[in-house]
């Protein structure tokens, strides 16, 4: 049975709060209780409006409309091509779905060149630490394309050239939590994947990146040009 929490009346909004938070609410209150508690505001204002039926919403079309007409502004996305929704094209990049993409997500990114030249986009701290590391030992690398498995992509940050190795830097929660796909990528490309923590990029645990003759596969290995996704 589940237990039920003891209430307090609060005088200012007359509210029941829970007695763990109620010192919290006493202190912020403002007279109009918890937000999700309020009654809704009902519709926005402007919803149903169109400019046949309200005189501030015609002003907004006809002013975008004189812009597009001028000039100053110009259409994109389904407007350049009115026969995409529905289209071939359209079908196809649904069914691409998402992956990787350069300038996408909020963490801070890093512009850097790999072993061959080509600049490319890294995502997080850890792969600019590697990427150093990298490039003090003299091991080549550059940014792979993805590996699939089962209908998705796994975007691996570094592939070396020179060893036939995949290697992703990943925090302690991520190598947990990401272990299975790891392995079913591994055994579905028959590929070697090196997963990385920060310790192990700091620390010693990299002796097996160490130019070793009897470890590099592809010693005499050229790249005609930069992977798929560098610009």
């Amino acid at each position: 049975m589940r237990k039920t929490r003891s209430k307090i009346l609060c005088a200012r909004c007359q509210f029941e709060i829970d007695v763990c938070t109620y010192r919290k609410h006493a202190e912020t209150c403002n007279g109009l209780g918890p937000r999700r508690k309020r009654p809704s505001r009902g519709a926005g204002w402007n919803k149903g409006l169109t400019k046949e039926t309200d005189a501030s919403v015609a002003k907004g079309a006809k002013r975008l409309k004189d812009r597009l007409a001028s000039g100053e502004i110009s259409p994109g996305g389904f407007f350049l091509d009115p026969t995409y929704l529905g289209s071939e094209k359209n079908r196809e990049a649904g069914r691409k779905g998402g992956g990787y993409r350069e300038r996408a997500g909020r963490s801070k990114k890093f512009w850097v060149k790999d072993s061959f030249g080509y600049v490319t986009c890294l995502q997080s701290s850890y792969e600019l630490k590697l990427s150093i590391k990298l490039d003090e030992l003299g091991i080549r690398w550059v940014r792979p394309d993805y590996l699939p498995y089962g209908n998705r992509k796994y975007f691996p940050d570094f592939y070396l050239v020179d060893y036939d190795i995949f290697v992703d830097t990943k925090n302690d929660y991520l190598i947990k939590i990401d272990a299975d796909k790891i392995q079913s990528v591994i055994k579905q490309n028959n590929v070697d994947i090196r997963i990385l923590s920060i310790r192990e990029i700091n620390g010693p645990v990299v002796h097996w990146l160490e130019r070793d003759p009897d470890k590099i596969k592809n010693k005499d290995r050229n790249l005609a040009g930069p992977p798929s996704n560098c610009s």
